[in-house]
């Protein structure tokens, strides 16, 4: 019988270096979209000035569904003495939870008055609309907790609505609601959005004002 001939390598050599390939184009494909995605985090989010009406929706109680109304930031006081009595006012009122003394002499209180108009078809119940605040929340220009240098703040977010809501037969369709917010921002800072508190469905537009 005559000797053996030894079965080429070249092919399964291919493979390998193939197989390679592959798998260091996966991993640098997994580390670019793991980029962009970082990237995309920390770009500042859009934002409207002060003043804007902005287009938005409230769920009526009347039949449990969103329907159209406008609302926009109309001023941002960071005057002490006015942002205290306005605390104050609110407290001794008794119509919501105490806004407590702040324990970092970095922080400050701070009131964003702001104005809500439903239309002349919003539905309504016989004692008119009573849901009539807007839910808003604190954050950086990219969305997230407030950061001044190294300090990092975590619970910023919180807003409370100090305004003179609706009881039952006051507030009716085409009327607009006198709001005000009260929140916390670092002393002397302004790199802040306010932020209107809606789904986390894509199709929700998310809108950000930008602080001062």
């Amino acid at each position: 019988m005559g000797a053996q001939k030894a079965k080429p390598f070249t092919s399964t050599r291919n493979r390998k270096v193939a197989l390679t390939v592959v798998i260091m184009t996966i991993t640098m494909l997994g580390l670019f979209m793991v980029g962009c995605q970082q990237t995309e985090k920390n770009q500042p989010k859009p934002s409207v000035a002060i003043g804007t009406w902005i287009e938005s929706q409230k769920i009526a109680e009347k039949d449990n569904a969103l329907h159209p109304m406008k609302y926009r930031i109309d001023a941002i006081t960071r005057d002490q003495a006015i942002v205290t009595a306005a605390i104050s006012e609110y407290n001794l009122s008794g119509t919501g939870n105490l806004i407590g003394q702040l324990q970092n002499d970095n922080l400050e209180f701070c009131m964003a008055e702001y104005s809500a108009t439903y239309p002349t078809d919003f539905p309504r119940s016989n004692f008119g609309i009573t849901d009539v605040a807007v839910p808003f929340e604190i954050v950086s220009l990219t969305g997230g907790a407030i950061q001044v240098e190294d300090t990092i703040y975590q619970n910023l977010a919180t807003t409370w609505e100090i305004g003179d809501l609706p009881e039952g037969y006051d507030f009716h369709a085409g009327d607009t609601y006198a709001g005000k917010i009260i929140f916390i921002m670092v002393k002397d800072y302004s790199d802040y959005l306010i932020h209107e508190i809606k789904g986390d469905s894509p199709e929700e537009e998310q809108v950000y004002i930008k602080g001062e």
